[in-house]
């Protein structure tokens, strides 16, 4: 069976990089007791998809992900979680058919939080004045933070949104934000829509 996922990635498990996560998912599903269907070839390994990777120290509370599983049942998932590190949890799930994961990911939902001195208007104006080449679909200034979603986080990433932003002067680098990607899924026209939940 085909299982989607949504997890959050949160604490010091930010730090982990998103080529390890495959391991991690791997190890704690034989831990739980669950067997993942593994590929065809000559190489066989378990078969599962990552959405778009996070670059290390962004937090992810909705992160999408599939694997192919032997079985399931009602109490898996609590199962799984007990297995996972503290900071990655299982947020919910469901058995899908049709469409892969990567064609499903169109847009990203982001929310940045300065750190020091640095201006969260001077932040917003960076941001505004290169909307199209981050791919912007959405951006509102908060009291502390902004919001913003972007098209293909696949292309679109935070990296390149710092990128812009220290290119801008807007801040120094990445230690000067906190970025957290509150969900990837698609655009409705208002808002970046989760694949579950």
């Amino acid at each position: 069976m085909r299982l989607r996922v949504t997890f959050e990635k949160r604490g010091l498990l930010c730090f982990i990089p998103h080529v390890e996560l495959p391991k991690l998912f791997c190890r704690s599903a034989r831990r739980a007791g669950f067997r993942l269907q593994n590929t065809a070839g000559l190489v066989p390994h378990p078969k599962l998809s990552l959405g778009p990777a996070l670059p290390m120290g962004v937090l992810g509370l909705s992160e999408p992900a599939e694997f192919w599983l032997e079985s399931w049942h009602p109490e898996a998932m609590k199962e799984w979680n007990a297995h996972l590190p503290e900071g990655i949890k299982l947020l919910c799930t469901e058995e899908v058919f049709g469409k892969p994961l990567n064609e499903l990911c169109t847009a990203a939902s982001y929310e940045i939080f300065p750190r020091g001195s640095f201006s969260l208007g001077a932040i917003y104006r960076a941001i505004a004045k290169n909307a199209s080449a981050l791919g912007l679909l959405a951006l509102e200034q908060g009291d502390e933070k902004l919001e913003l979603s972007q098209e293909d986080p696949n292309r679109h990433t935070p990296s390149e949104l710092v990128k812009c932003l220290v290119n801008e002067n807007a801040i120094g680098g990445w230690q000067d934000l906190l970025v957290v990607r509150r969900c990837v899924g698609g655009w409705d026209g208002e808002r970046v829509r989760p694949l579950l939940g």
